[in-house]
């Protein structure tokens, strides 16, 4: 699905290349690819795999954003504010993430068997 919203951001965006995709620091990728990731990638990139993403371009993950009372927020686009997520919590207490400011109930796509507290996907 996140490889998905790469694809989906260069076709919207009519652009060539991963990288240009990633030079805006919207995605982390920070680790090195497995074999897995790169047949994935690979076959995402030759169109051979169906797009089971519903068209999205954009996800965060909830259970990465800063939490309430969190201090150092700079990092982050927490202007949308806050909201509850099964599955997030603080030394096993359910505890709000805030979310980026585009993300937006009406362009959301939901995903069957990808737990929410970990990726919600979004379509531009």
């Amino acid at each position: 699905m996140v490889g998905w919203t790469v694809i989906n951001r260069m076709k919207r965006r009519h652009l060539k290349s991963v990288s240009t995709v990633w030079q805006h620091g919207n995605y982390a990728h920070n680790q090195s690819g497995t074999a897995m990731s790169r047949r994935i990638a690979a076959s995402l990139l030759s169109g051979q795999a169906p797009d089971i993403s519903q068209g999205a371009t954009l996800f965060y993950s909830p259970i990465s954003m800063p939490k309430e009372k969190e201090t150092d927020l700079s990092k982050y686009d927490t202007q949308r504010g806050l909201e509850t997520v099964d599955g997030v919590s603080k030394n096993g207490k359910p505890i709000r993430n805030y979310v980026p400011s585009w993300a937006y109930p009406a362009r959301r796509i939901f995903t069957p068997g990808i737990p929410e507290y970990k990726f919600k996907f979004y379509k531009e």
